[in-house]
């Protein structure tokens, strides 16, 4: 296997790992400045409010969209394998 190779195969899992993972922080960003925003306006100061909507909020994006980043992921895998298997 080539430096190219080898390189584009690098630069193709961090891409993997930008796409998948860029969701997950979103989510986690959005739902807590929600909560952040409830927070102030109740006046409510408590760690546990923050963190338990953005871990449901998490946990379901991983449910729904978990399916397809496995895919994607386990591809790339396969791809990489059989590149190494040719050697």
């Amino acid at each position: 296997m080539s430096n190219a190779a080898l390189l584009g195969f690098v630069k193709e899992g961090f891409y993997l790992a930008v796409v998948y993972s860029a969701p997950l922080l979103a989510t986690c960003l959005v739902t807590g400045v929600v909560v952040s925003l409830v927070q102030a306006l109740t006046q409510v100061q408590d760690q546990s409010v923050s963190f338990v909507p953005k871990a449901v909020a998490v946990g379901l994006l991983l449910v729904l969209a978990g399916p397809a980043a496995l895919r994607g992921i386990s591809e790339f895998a396969r791809t990489v394998f059989l590149q190494i298997a040719r050697m």
